[in-house]
């Protein structure tokens, strides 16, 4: 039972890490995907906020 429990955390610990890592890199390039798409970095950073929603819907 506690071999289950360690994959368990494990698998949940790489999908975190996964899903922190995928914003913070959003954001990280923020201003890049503004300016490709000719729009504002304010309205860029809604894709952080629609891929946050999108994980806590799917959550």
């Amino acid at each position: 039972m506690a071999k289950q429990n360690n994959l368990f955390l494990f698998i949940l610990i790489i999908g975190v890490f996964g899903i922190l890592t995928t914003e913070m890199g959003v954001i990280g390039i923020l201003p890049l995907i503004a300016e490709n798409f000719h729009i504002t970095v304010s309205k860029a950073g809604l894709l952080v906020s629609l891929f946050a929603l999108a994980v806590a819907i799917s959550g």
